[in-house]
């Protein structure tokens, strides 16, 4: 199920480029399908892409405990 939560993903960085929540939700699916290495980018990514400070440490922490 996880993997074909990712495949929904593919294509939809064109879209948004911008948008925050289309990495922070891949993170979230890496994590699950146990791809630490690119979770990790994929939080980077929407950690770099947070206006918010609040949003970008709760982000920050939830990276944290995924990836230890």
């Amino acid at each position: 199920m996880t993997e074909y939560a990712l495949s929904l993903l593919d294509g939809l960085d064109d879209e948004l480029p911008t948008s925050h929540r289309l990495p922070a939700v891949r993170a979230e699916l890496m994590v699950r399908a146990g791809r630490a290495d690119r979770a990790a980018v994929a939080f980077d990514l929407a950690i770099a892409r947070f206006d918010n400070e609040v949003e970008r440490e709760h982000l920050s922490r939830r990276r944290q405990e995924a990836l230890g």
